[in-house]
């Protein structure tokens, strides 16, 4: 057979190649050891946030004394992009988000130093802030955590633990972060009796100044006494030991020195938790660990086990260790099932080809070929810093089909032609497979997260298939002397199968001829018209509303269902009938979701109570191996309930959950989720949840929210409109906090000569807690927050009422004994405020949350209208907007307009392959082929489809075309020898059974994706949809596209 008109042969000669293949197989080898690894993939982040604590502050002081401060402060750093806050209760936060060209180096050490600049101004009681890289859903990666009981108290567990345990874990170079807890703060605590510090003249700010003169030095400058010398004066503490605070002096009495001891009573003792975390009801110390991002998690874990097992022999024989989370576990399975996957679509690939060519020099060959892709992959994911990780190890698994078809490809080609003219072909199929696979990162970033590095992981591996196609494979071929320059042997029975098979295809062909006008309508039913779908009714004022509305919904409602349902084909039998959601993690153990939800109002120890009581009920089954109680809020608490492996397949777990919810109904006190086996269980009401959000922003908080109630008061009135709350921007599932607001009276003020400010001195008088700066106990050198408050009984509202308030002589301006009821001088209201204040950009924002009892396009139209209507009467710096959904779901239509954006380019690459624009549209038919196969391979294995599934027909709009691109480009090369029926014939002849080959190839090494027991996590959706699509496309490829690609007249049955 005469070859191509182009004799293209490598430019390198063979030992150079061979050589040079060693010598970066080599390398990639010794890079192997080198790569990091890692569970998931880590997302690159230019956020920074600056976090800080204050007892139980109220949102609006929290934002006004402080968060204010430290944005106001850090909002004067460069190159920032956005800068966001929020104070809640007791909590701030300041996150900055900086432009692309911004050092983030720098802009930490900018952030720190502004942090120390203000730190003396932040109010007393404020801690540090403290600055983490990263938004709030950005950190190193948790790969273990212990808990730790004993006997002991939890601070005597925590000083055992320290030298031997947790300063060695900090040292570990791959280690992040230490985080120990479960080790309850003590505090110094002064209560004072109230007569007496009133009878003294004394007040609590006051007491609290001379505690801290005492117990803190202050620096009072220094003295040059010589030119080279000089001297620091400071006055020292009086006592930094709180045992002896009792004899601080306070004031004086009649000539007498009073002490502190004399008003008050001082004790230590721990505070209120902001938190509970438990493990199988026992109190426990905590030890979590974080990895860095660039640290192989798997080398830093395997060395925190063996520092653990060093150290435990040397802790009391009453210390219980036990890991809790290992977040290297899971890697470990998916690293060996990767790896069996790995190894067995390799031996299957290698079977399939041995048992298709019986040749053992051409499988050697492929074998080579592929080991060679696979080092060379490993150097350069070492060069340009790539991680591998689950995502990045399974594109590799499965670029390993694409990287043997290359090479089959081209070694069948150099055994016909002993040419290289075939890369065009699969340049051009490999580009349109890197186009799909490349085209990920152009969705969003929380949607490419997980899916960037797959396809990077793909993208790579192709590209250096090519190189190896080029330049390896021919170059073992001839060290091999595959060459097709030997005497023709006598057809073998083989050979005649397969002449006759071609025969016959081309027959089938031929008597096709005359129906190929119905291609283009069977492809469409089958694909499916989405009549099925086509809402009633659009948005009559869109440019198609009236005409949708009045002439087209009309004629589609007057369509049969069952005329709707078959024209629907394989898309509407996909949208119907498979679950587009996801699929349970199969790493993780079978445990239940046990979660309390209470009322607004109710302590800590209140729920803390509750789920004591739950914890006991559940520790009576034996089939349980561990639960884990978290209490977060004062509202929420859960527990997870782990089984043992043995129960798992009884029918103990379905069972125990049936008990739990009927001791969740006994219980009471709260309302209970309970989830993770069968049919979930709730008495939860979520009244939280609304179901609609209209965003109000301006430059100041306290116009903000006169304006959002009296929006709220009108829309609230609207019909169907239910459930109106005030939230914070980002507590739209938060529950609006309930205050007591006191409007002063100003005329009964003047009246009685109480100014404002004395009047907040009175309120300041009350509060329950003063913070000072943290001391150390002597004894075993621990830092102890102190506060000190009135002696009392606790408070409520009654006692605010009757705040005593002294009113002075307006003549001598002395205080008198005659005292007036705070509830005489103003009024008492309750309203509901925003959880959180949320600002961004120095721009505050409140959400107007409410539930609507229609139909979501009407009530967006009115909300629109509405919105409309605020934005007019708003005064300028205020604005609403209304918050459309945005989350990510199967029906995101972004999303499925980058598939058609996809097929473009897949089509732009054909056109400048083939310089034409009928040859790409040709090819470009296989495509929907392909789609019908992948829907109809998810409803007739009722597999679930998730992002893998997506995915897939991303790839499908690469992958399908391969074959059509060869096809074409070995019938324009015979084209300029013979007539085009001969060529399309002899194309058809010579391509038929080595696309037929990588296909069914490419199918075969997906099969073990799909091995197991149950679905996994993306791969599984991922090779269901390519397997489907492909056996799908090799009826386009063989039937259709040769209908299209040349008129009728080319065909003949003996052509």
């Amino acid at each position: 057979m005469a070859p191509p008109l182009s004799d293209t042969k490598p430019q390198l000669s063979t030992f150079r190649v061979l050589v040079l293949s060693v010598a970066l197989s080599l390398l990639g080898a010794l890079a192997v050891p080198q790569l990091s690894l890692q569970l998931f993939p880590t997302s690159e982040s230019r956020t920074m946030r600056a976090q800080f604590y204050w007892g139980d502050t109220t949102p609006k002081r929290m934002e006004q004394e402080a968060t204010s401060l430290v944005e106001g402060a850090l909002n004067r750093i460069s190159g920032i992009e956005t800068i966001e806050s929020l104070s809640g209760q007791g909590y701030g936060m300041v996150q900055l988000t900086f432009k692309p060209q911004k050092d983030l180096d720098l802009a930490r050490f900018e952030v720190i130093q502004v942090l120390r600049q203000i730190r003396d101004r932040l109010p007393e009681g404020v801690s540090y802030p403290q600055v983490i890289d990263g938004g709030l859903e950005d950190s190193p990666t948790h790969i273990k955590t212990y808990a730790v009981q004993s006997t002991l108290h939890p601070m005597g567990i925590e000083d055992a633990l320290e030298p031997k345990l947790i300063r060695p874990l900090r040292r570990l170079p791959g280690i992040d972060q230490v985080i120990v807890s479960g080790v309850p703060p003590y505090q110094w605590k002064v209560q004072v009796a109230h007569q007496k510090a009133k009878g003294l003249g004394l007040s609590v700010e006051s007491i609290a100044e001379r505690v801290t003169a005492a117990t803190q030095s202050s620096a009072l400058g220094s003295l040059k006494l010589t030119p080279t010398s000089s001297w620091a004066f400071e006055v020292l503490s009086q006592s930094s030991v709180a045992e002896t605070w009792e004899q601080i002096p306070v004031t004086t009495w009649k000539g007498r020195v009073v002490r502190l001891g004399e008003i008050a009573h001082i004790t230590l003792e721990e505070q209120v938790p902001r938190e509970i975390y438990r493990v199988n009801g026992e109190n426990t110390v905590s030890i979590t660990l974080l990895a860095r991002e660039d640290a192989n998690q798997l080398a830093v874990a395997h060395e925190v086990e063996a520092l653990v097992a060093e150290v435990l022999p040397q802790l009391p024989t009453d210390f219980t260790f036990k890991e809790t989370y290992n977040g290297t576990e899971r890697l470990e399975e998916d690293l060996v099932q990767i790896q069996q996957r790995a190894w067995a679509t390799t031996l299957l690939l290698l079977l399939f080809l041995q048992l298709v060519t019986r040749q053992v020099k051409q499988l050697l060959i492929i074998f080579i070929c592929l080991l060679t892709t696979l080092l060379v992959v490993s150097l350069l994911f070492w060069l340009f810093q790539i991680t591998l990780h689950l995502y990045s190890l399974a594109g590799i698994a499965l670029a390993l089909g694409f990287t043997i078809d290359n090479s089959l490809i081209m070694l069948g080609h150099w055994k016909r032609y002993q040419n290289t003219f075939v890369f065009r072909s699969i340049l051009g199929a490999t580009l349109t497979t890197i186009v799909a696979a490349l085209a990920i990162f152009f969705l969003e970033e929380a949607k490419r997260e997980n899916l960037g590095d797959f396809s990077l992981s793909v993208a790579v591996c192709l590209g250096a298939s090519l190189g190896v196609a080029y330049f390896l494979t021919p170059a073992l071929a001839l060290r091999f002397g595959i060459t097709s320059n030997k005497p023709r042997r006598r057809f073998t029975r083989w050979a005649r199968t397969k002449v006759r098979l071609i025969s016959t295809y081309w027959k089938g062909l031929h008597r096709l001829r005359p129906a190929r006008w119905l291609l283009a309508p069977i492809m469409l039913v089958a694909l499916g018209i989405p009549l099925h779908i086509l809402p009633k009714e659009i948005n009559p004022e869109s440019p198609l509303g009236p005409w949708y509305n009045d002439q087209l919904a009309p004629a589609v409602a007057e369509i049969p269902d069952s005329w709707k349902r078959w024209l629907g084909g394989a898309w509407r039998q996909f949208n119907e009938e498979v679950y587009q959601g996801g699929v349970a993690d199969p790493f993780s153990k079978l445990s239940l979701q046990v979660s309390a939800f209470v009322t607004e109002g109710t302590t800590l120890q209140t729920l803390d109570s509750l789920m004591q009581r739950m914890e006991a009920f559940i520790s009576q089954y034996p089939e349980v191996e561990t639960f884990q109680t978290r209490i977060g809020s004062n509202q929420q608490a859960s527990i997870e309930v782990v089984f043992l492996p043995a129960a798992e397949r009884t029918e103990a777990p379905m069972l125990i959950q049936n008990a739990i919810e009927g001791q969740a109904l006994a219980l009471g006190g709260g309302e209970w989720t309970i989830s993770g086996l069968g049919q979930p269980f709730s008495n939860h009401l979520f009244r939280d949840w609304k179901g609609f959000n209209i965003n109000i922003s301006g430059y100041s908080f306290d116009q903000l929210i006169p304006y959002a109630e009296a929006f709220a008061d009108g829309w609230a009135n609207q019909p169907k409109v239910s459930g109106v709350e005030i939230r914070g921007a980002l507590s739209l599932f938060e529950a609006a906090q309930t205050v007591h607001a006191f409007t002063p009276d100003r005329y009964r003020l003047a009246q009685r000569n109480v100014s404002l400010q004395s009047l907040q001195s009175s309120f300041m008088q009350f509060r329950p807690h003063h913070p000072l700066p943290q001391l150390y106990r002597n004894q075993v050198l621990r830092s102890a927050s102190v506060s000190i408050g009135l002696e009392s009984e606790p408070w409520s509202l009654w006692h605010l009422q009757n705040l005593p308030i002294s009113t002075p002589n307006s003549a001598t301006q002395q205080i008198q004994r005659q005292e007036t009821k705070l509830s005489t001088l103003g009024q008492f209201t309750q309203k509901a405020l925003p959880a959180e204040i949320y600002k961004r950009n120095q721009e505050y924002s409140v959400g107007i949350s409410f539930d609507f009892n229609g139909p979501k396009m009407m009530a967006e139209n009115k909300i629109r209208d509405q919105v409309a209507l605020w934005n007019a009467e708003l005064p300028l710096g205020f604005k609403a907007q209304y918050d459309e959904d945005d989350e990510w779901d199967a029906a995101d239509p972004a999303q499925y307009i980058l598939i058609g954006i996809v097929f473009l380019v897949v089509f732009l690459l054909c056109a400048l392959l083939f310089e034409s624009v009928r040859w790409p549209l040709a090819i470009l038919t296989l495509i929907p082929v392909a789609c019908i196969g992948a829907f109809l391979a998810f409803v007739l294995f009722d597999w679930p489809f998730d992002q893998g599934g997506y995915t897939a027909f991303l790839f499908l709009g690469g992958m399908v075309v391969n074959g059509g691109i060869y096809i074409t480009v070995e019938y324009q090369s015979i084209k300029q020898r013979q007539n085009a029926p001969k060529a399309l014939k002899k194309a058809l002849a010579n391509k038929f059974f080595p696309i037929l080959l990588t296909q069914i190839s490419t199918v075969v090494g997906l099969i073990p994706f799909v091995w197991g027991d149950r679905p996994q996590v993306f791969w599984s959706s991922f090779a269901i949809g390519t397997m489907g699509g492909l056996l799908a496309a090799l009826v386009g490829i063989f039937f259709i596209l040769p209908l299209i690609l040349i008129s009728h007249k080319a065909y003949s049955p003996s052509g």
